[in-house]
């Protein structure tokens, strides 16, 4: 079977010195953190795999190939002139997991602005088990050159959209006996602008997850243990 999750949008902007972003277009199930003024901005989502068919029949889902796709680019206009310039930044996580995360913001902004101590959802730094991962992605994205001038200007001939410089992917691709797949994506658009001006317009495309699934009986002492796990993970 071939299933797709769908990741929606954000058009924004925000004036250098704000604390906000006065959203033009926002899917409706993005959610933004808060944010103090020229810190990093998040925004991030939840979707879920509903397994319930299968755990009904009591048969367990393998997962073949999970693909992420997306519908455009990230993509940053109008720049603060200054000091933050240089430092502007894109990084996405995205995490497809059996167990759900109790504090989404809190665990996958840490890892999506690497910030130290580092905290990863399925390493050795994190309260995952790596197992709890069926699949996961880091990405980081910079600007491909200036975009605006130190007066504010924007220059022509540069392309808006953001180059990408690390993808990285994990996961353990681990069969399930959940009722669930629990999905979550993270984008934190950041940059440390001071003394600069001007405003600074961010696009977050939208992005679809398509994987594919096969259901199967499995013996009843594997079955059981893969239950047995599920629950321990949802209370662990």
């Amino acid at each position: 079977m071939i299933g797709t999750l769908q990741f929606g949008s954000t058009l924004g902007t925000r004036e250098h010195g704000a604390a906000t972003w006065t959203l033009t277009r926002q899917s409706a199930d993005v959610r933004t953190a808060a944010n103090a003024a020229d810190g990093p901005t998040v925004f991030w989502e939840e979707q879920q795999i509903n397994l319930t068919a299968a755990e009904i029949q009591d048969k367990t889902v393998f997962f073949g190939s999970v693909m992420p796709q997306y519908l455009g680019g990230f993509s940053a206009e109008g720049l603060y002139a200054g000091a933050g310039a240089s430092s502007f930044f894109c990084n996405e996580v995205v995490v497809m997991s059996e167990r759900i995360l109790t504090d989404p913001i809190t665990s996958l902004t840490a890892m999506a602005n690497q910030s130290p101590p580092p905290t990863t959802i399925g390493g050795a730094s994190g309260s995952f088990d790596p197992q709890n991962v069926l699949y996961g992605h880091f990405k980081n994205f910079t600007f491909s050159g200036p975009i605006a001038d130190a007066a504010g200007q924007f220059v022509g001939g540069v392309s808006p959209y953001l180059t990408m410089n690390v993808n990285n992917s994990w996961g353990s691709g681990v069969a399930s006996a959940n009722d669930k797949m629990y999905c979550y994506r993270c984008v934190v658009f950041g940059d440390t602008s001071d003394g600069g001006s001007g405003s600074l317009s961010i696009g977050m495309p939208e992005m679809n997850i398509v994987y594919t699934i096969e259901t199967e009986k499995e013996d009843e002492l594997v079955y059981f243990n893969r239950i047995r796990r599920s629950w321990m993970d949802r209370v662990g």
